[in-house]
């Protein structure tokens, strides 16, 4: 910052920006409005006509079978869980501390890392949709994998829209009713 003089404040202070506005967006979209998202792509699928479907996941169905098995194979073969689970845990560490340092390169960093998230946060904007419909956990990830590039487009106009400083939490709002309207469209083309 020293080295580039007036050039180097200037991008330190847009570095802060960028990085302050990416962590409140993380802490709002995972903590504050976590609640309130599900309200409004349930409001939004009520207004959209969805009631049959929102009436049919108003239970949520528990699937006793799979923790039961997780439990199950965890006591059974702990010598080979335990270890995965570390090598899991290594492998997020890793993943969370690349991304960090990329994201802070000055100016490029923190847009190359929010569309490097986009898969992972347009499955987060369809969670909801996932638990109405009562899918297992490997059922979500096979219907991600088999739309990619669906999810990849999604998540990378929402982090876009997220992107922009002091309007990303109104956006986050904006992208859970886009998301329910994808929604909407995927019970349709169940529906037919």
């Amino acid at each position: 910052m020293v080295t580039l003089g007036p050039l180097g404040v200037i991008l330190g202070h847009i570095q802060w920006v960028l990085q302050t506005n990416a962590i409140t967006s993380i802490i709002c979209r995972n903590i504050v409005l976590t609640h309130l998202g599900n309200q409004i792509f349930d409001i939004t699928l009520y207004l959209n006509g969805q009631t049959e479907f929102l009436n049919r996941a108003k239970f949520i169905k528990y699937n006793k079978n799979d923790n039961e098995s997780f439990l199950k194979a965890f006591s059974e073969n702990w010598q080979i869980t335990i270890p995965l689970l570390m090598i899991h845990c290594i492998r997020k560490m890793t993943i969370i501390t690349i991304l960090t340092l990329l994201s802070l390169i000055p100016l490029l960093g923190p847009i190359v890392t929010n569309q490097l998230l986009s898969g992972r946060r347009a499955f987060s904007y369809m969670g909801r949709y996932f638990t109405l419909k009562g899918g297992s956990a490997k059922e979500n990830k096979d219907f991600q994998y088999e739309h990619l590039g669906l999810f990849f487009t999604f998540g990378m106009a929402a982090g876009l829209l997220e992107f922009v400083p002091l309007f990303s939490v109104i956006t986050i709002i904006s992208n859970t009713i886009g998301a329910a309207k994808w929604s909407i469209d995927l019970i349709k083309k169940n529906q037919n």
